[in-house]
Formats: C-alpha cells, sequence, structure tokens
C-alpha cells in the first residue's frame, strides 16, 4: 500500500522525471567530518581534510558559501546533463534540480526543503490530478468485488536512545547495523556516534538508499524519532536504544457500509457524498422487526407499487415481507418509509476514493499499479506519443478484464 504522493513519485520516476527543487542549507558550525549528503542515490561525504571528486567527497571550506560552492561542483561533477540532475550554489544554499531525493545525515548542518514541482509538461499538478482522475476511472471500470480487497498496513516508529555500535533495526528481513564512525559503514550500516537526532537521520539515510520509491518503503525522522512507512516487519536489537512501536490501519479498499437515519415517514433519504454505487441495501421498513434485504427496482416500478398499480408488487409493511427501493437524484427511494432511527437503513457499496496526497491510497494494493499505468498513459497523450499510450492502453484494458473475470460474482461461484 502507498501513499498517493508515493504513487506520483513512480509515475515521475517511469516518465524519467525529477521530483523538482531540493535546497540544502547548511549550517556551517554544526557541518562535521563524514556528514553526508545522499543525492539521487549517490552518497556524498563531507571531508575536513583534501577531497577526491572520484571518492564522491567535497571539503568542509572556510564558511557555509564556500562548503555550498563546493557541494555543489561536487553534484555537477558527478551528474552530467544526461542524468537531468544539477545544483545550483548561493550565500551557503545549495538549490538541486531533477533528483529524486535528496537526504542527509546530519539535518543540522545540512537542512533540507523539497518543492516538488515540474518546468515543463508534464507538470506535478497535471500528475497529481491524473492519479485523482484515474482512482474514479478505475472505479467505474471494474467490478466490486476487486474494489473490496482488504489489508492492513503499519507505521513504525524508532525512537532512537544513544543506540551502541552493532545494534541494529531489521526491517522486512532486511538488517541495518549501527557502526562509530571509526569502524566505517557497509551498504546495510549507518553511523551511529552523534546525538540521538544525528544517529536517526542517520539510519533514515540509510533506509531510503536501501529502499528505493519502488519498494513502498520509507523513512523520516524528527528528534530522535525514525517513521518508517510501507515496511511489513520492523524489529529492533534492544528496546531501549532503538524502540520499535507500530500503528496499524486496516484497509477496506473502496467498499464501505453507509449507515442512515429514518424519520419513520420519508420515503426518500439522501445519499452520502461520497457514494458511488451500491450492490446490497437494508432497511428495517413498517413492522420489520430488523433490518431486512430490500428488492432493487426501476423508478417508474417504484411509483406503480406506490400508487398501487402494480400488477404483481405492492406496499405491504408487515413484517418480513418484500419492500423495494430505487435510486434517483442523489437519493434513495423506498416503496415505504423506514422506521425512525439511527442506521435503519444499510447501503452496502463502494465509495469515492480520498484525495489527501500524503495518506494510503484506498485502491486494494494489487491495484495501485493500474493507477500508475493510467497517469503514465495520460502523460504521453499530453506528450502526443499516441503510440505508447496506445499500447499502454491495451495492456492496461486486458488486465483489467482479467481481474473482472477473476473477481466477478460469477467467477467466485465457479470457483467454489
Amino acid at each position: 500500500m502507498a501513499t498517493l504522493a508515493a504513487i506520483s513519485d513512480n509515475v515521475r520516476r517511469r516518465l524519467g522525471l525529477g521530483l523538482g527543487d531540493h535546497t540544502v542549507t547548511l549550517t556551517y558550525a554544526s557541518i562535521a567530518d563524514q556528514d553526508t549528503v545522499t543525492v539521487h542515490g549517490i552518497v556524498l561525504t563531507c571531508i575536513t581534510g583534501s577531497a577526491a571528486v572520484e571518492l564522491a567527497q567535497f571539503k568542509k571550506e572556510t564558511d557555509a558559501t564556500a562548503t555550498g560552492d563546493n557541494l555543489e561542483d561536487l553534484i555537477d561533477a558527478i551528474f552530467d546533463s544526461t542524468t537531468g540532475v544539477s545544483a545550483s550554489s548561493s550565500s551557503g544554499v545549495v538549490t538541486i534540480t531533477g533528483a529524486r531525493s535528496v537526504v542527509t545525515s546530519n539535518a543540522t548542518g545540512f537542512a533540507i526543503s523539497t518543492s516538488t514541482t515540474q518546468d515543463e509538461p508534464p507538470f506535478t499538478s497535471d500528475i497529481d490530478q491524473w492519479i485523482l482522475n484515474g482512482q474514479l476511472w478505475l472505479a467505474d471500470m471494474l467490478v466490486d468485488e476487486a474494489l473490496m480487497a482488504k489489508g492492513t498496513g503499519s507505521t513504525y516508529t524508532v525512537t532512537c536512545a544513544t543506540a551502541l555500535e552493532d545494534d541494529y533495526v531489521d526491517i522486512d528481513g532486511i538488517r541495518l547495523t549501527a557502526r562509530d564512525a571509526a569502524t566505517g559503514t557497509g551498504v546495510a550500516d549507518w553511523i551511529s556516534t552523534g546525538t540521538d537526532t544525528q544517529d536517526a537521520a542517520a539510519l533514515v539515510v540509510a533506509i531510503n538508499t536501501l529502499f528505493q520509491t519502488i519498494t513502498g518503503v520509507s523513512a523520516t525522522s524528527s528528534s530522535g524519532v525514525v517513521t518508517i512507512l510501507g515496511a511489513t516487519t520492523v524489529t529492533s536489537s534492544s528496546a531501549t536504544t532503538l524502540a520499535v512501536a507500530a500503528t496499524t490501519a486496516s484497509d477496506d479498499g473502496l467498499s464501505k457500509v453507509f449507515s442512515l437515519t429514518g424519520d419513520g415517514t420519508s420515503t426518500e433519504i439522501n445519499l452520502p457524498t461520497d457514494y458511488i454505487r451500491s450492490f446490497m441495501v437494508t432497511a428495517q421498513i413498517g413492522s420489520d422487526s430488523g433490518l431486512y434485504r430490500l428488492m432493487p427496482i426501476t423508478l417508474d416500478e417504484m411509483f406503480e407499487i406506490r400508487h398501487g398499480r402494480h400488477a404483481s408488487w405492492k406496499v405491504d409493511a408487515t413484517d418480513k415481507a418484500r419492500k423495494y427501493y430505487t435510486f434517483m437524484d442523489d437519493q434513495i427511494y423506498f416503496s415505504a418509509a423506514p422506521v425512525s432511527g439511527a442506521a435503519k437503513v444499510k447501503v452496502y457499496g463502494i465509495k469515492e476514493p480520498q484525495t489527501t496526497k500524503t495518506t494510503e491510497c484506498d485502491l486494494p494494493a494489487h491495484i495501485e499499479p493500474l493507477l500508475e499505468d493510467y497517469a503514465v498513459m495520460k502523460a504521453y497523450e499530453q506528450k502526443q506519443r499516441f503510440d505508447m499510450a496506445q499500447a499502454l492502453m491495451q495492456t492496461l484494458g486486458l488486465t483489467i478484464k482479467t481481474i473482472n473475470s477473476r473477481y466477478s460474482a460469477t467467477a467466485i461461484v465457479d470457483n467454489i
């Protein structure tokens, strides 16, 4: 499961786009030897001695301006024009354009801020809108059963409290081990000789370097606490120095039970604003002793029943008698009024997807790649690459057809 922002990032990655501008503001007094700034997955190391470009090193000079200039020079030396990554420096502030990610081991000495913009199509705002539109498009194209898949997702926190060498954090089976600066680091190691805030920042760098955007695992830190998204399991070697906590949220896909309130007299009730469609309605009407399933009918049949002119059906308020419903003008119409009280009507159906970028996508995890495909297809159309858009649309259509045939109610019954 991924946030809408992470899905946007994946779309930009597939299109070969950067995420816009990152600014790195240097605080000279807080910069230490062996601090790192990781750009686009490449670790750049600040040293107080002689720096070597071939070792991806830049020198801490006499002030923030000179040090920032050295960082700019190193970035431009490593990333040529074909990468789309470039840098500029002014008064101790380095602006990095075109990198998908910029992180640091020392958030105090190198404060990073991000602006996710594009200066040519497809713009970031276009991609974000395609993702919102794509959710609704998929909700319309897929059968209800495919949208009802459930899952769980967890947000983990790791609280650093004087982490020691050889302490470790395991994330989805991958071990990240704390090392003293003098020991050196391997691919899955991180330096733990700073403050708790610096230790947390170093752990974040290690996590984001190992787990690229496509994995869905990412980390941030604040005041010595690392927040990890997208991981299935996170454990540590010590509940004291690296305390792990998890918050689990349920993911119901796009399925929802809409509970409506009856007043005992109204035969029409407004539908919720996030309602898309239903597959079953239950209600307590007349003398019903509980909520019973209603029979769907057409609008003209509803008025024939209400006026007592239908050849076969009629209004019958007795317990467990057949009752009817239909939809019109954002309302649900009943053959007789539901009884007064909360949750006297329950509509089982599909809701509109949520639209907050930083929140988990409501689509089931196995559907999220189709959302990426939709946004990429729209980008191809915008760039007038209609051949590539058509090819992706055909693949997307076939995938949807396969999913619908697998999840449809008929297929489920056939497989029982």
